[in-house]
This record gives C-alpha cells, structure tokens and sequence, in this order.
C-alpha cells in the first residue's frame, strides 16, 4: 500500500506536503517559475532533489526573511498538531 514519510496511508485525493527549498527564482511579465529543492531525495532509485513549479503552486511555510512586511510564523510542533501530522 502507498504511504507517506511517516507511514501514513495515502488514498487518491489526499492533499500532501513536500518540503522544499527554493534555489533559484525566474521572473518575467506573465509568470514566476521557481527551482526548488526537496527535502528529501526521490527515492528509492533517484537521488534528485529538483522541481520546478510556478510561484502561484506553492504557499510559503517561513521562516521568513527581514524585509518580509508581515513575517509568518513557523513552528514544527505547532504544524505537526494542527495538521495532524505526527
């Protein structure tokens, strides 16, 4: 049966989290692309880390940076709870 990082049951529909780092960001007039960089490899045969997706796919978790005007607080335990994650 397919199951997440953690052992979870995974059912089509299911709404999921990967975890990325954003490496490099391309902007023009009509769209935002950003390379990403997974937390975790894509296993078991493939090491790769990279994924690209439009700015407009994704919802920044934090930390944020300085200049951010209204800074999102994060915090793993917190995000584990309220989420359901274990």
């Amino acid at each position: 049966m397919p199951h997440d990082k953690n052992g979870r049951l995974l059912e089509v529909g299911n709404m999921v989290t990967v975890r990325c780092k954003i490496k490099a960001i391309q902007i023009s007039e009509e769209y935002c692309n950003l390379n990403l960089e997974t937390e975790t490899p894509m296993y078991p045969l493939d090491s790769r880390t990279g994924l690209s997706l439009n700015a407009k796919q994704v919802e920044k978790l934090g930390p944020s940076s300085e200049d951010d005007p209204e800074p999102i607080k994060y915090d793993e335990e917190a995000w584990k709870h309220t989420s359901g994650r274990s």
